[in-house]
């Protein structure tokens, strides 16, 4: 709350599922000495990953798309999530605060950071920690449903571009007060990623086989997210002028980022 208080920008981009967090945050900007320029928030929303349709949807059967120039439609279903009760809070918050505020909620985010990082948190990391303790690779449901991937580094470029767009001296804020953007770039089939971890992992020795198992969510609900993935586009970003998402081969960068996440000694412990 103090730290928000004195700053002009915030970003929250690790704890996007925290009411809490997200109330202190409103409160430090509010309190924040009135200037010429308003304050920023930008927070990192994992909206995207929680949208899903009533079923899951494979790529040939996906007939909608969600998109964050017509949010109408997703944002009136009830916020079953805590990711969506903290977007509601930050909408609801700066309709009365003197802040500008940006959420932008990413899909399934792939590629490695520029610097080293102390720790690492991965998309896929929990369905290697099934897979190790289970000896084999279990998959919730058939695997056919869509996801959608980006690339970390396109993530960042979006955030970068937002923040120096309110910062330019000739910026005028948009009446749509906060502006959400989905960051989503190529889409893919989860069963195809299933097969590329098995593989890789048996081939290492630390899996019995390269064979992949499917369950029912409830047997496995850590690995829920994999089925909730609908078809997202991100297109508000055009409007403005910033750089497209760039398309990414998504099993490639899987291969690469499971490599990292199995030998990088700050992850060592995912082995144990």
């Amino acid at each position: 709350m103090d730290l928000a208080s004195s700053a002009d920008i915030v970003v929250n981009s690790a704890l996007s599922e925290s009411i809490s967090l997200a109330q202190a945050i409103h409160i430090g900007l509010n309190n924040r000495r009135r200037g010429a320029r308003k304050p920023i928030l930008l927070h990192i929303s994992r909206t995207a990953l929680d949208l899903h349709h009533e079923e899951p949807r494979s790529l040939q059967l996906q007939t909608k798309a969600y998109d964050d120039v017509d949010t109408t439609e997703w944002m009136a279903t009830p916020p079953e999530t805590p990711s969506r009760l903290v977007d509601n809070e930050i909408i609801q918050a700066v309709y009365t605060s003197p802040f500008q505020a940006y959420i932008v909620a990413p899909t399934t985010i792939l590629g490695r950071a520029q610097t080293p990082m102390p720790q690492r948190s991965h998309h896929i990391s929990r369905l290697v920690q099934r897979a190790l303790k289970e000896r084999r690779l279990i998959f919730p449901g058939d695997g056919m449903n869509a996801g959608n991937g980006v690339h970390l580094q396109d993530v960042v470029k979006l955030c970068c571009g937002l923040i120096g767009n309110a910062m330019s001296p000739t910026y005028e804020p948009p009446p749509e007060n906060p502006q959400f953007f989905f960051a989503a770039s190529t889409e893919f089939c989860w069963s195809d990623v299933a097969v590329k971890v098995a593989s890789k992992l048996y081939n290492r020795g630390l899996i019995a086989s390269d064979h992949v198992y499917s369950a029912p969510v409830g047997r496995v609900p850590e690995l829920c997210e994999y089925t909730r993935n609908a078809s997202i586009v991100g297109l508000k970003s055009r409007t403005l002028g910033l750089q497209s998402m760039s398309s990414i081969n998504v099993l490639d960068l899987i291969d690469a980022d499971l490599d990292a996440l199995l030998e990088t000694p700050a992850d060592s412990s995912i082995l144990d």
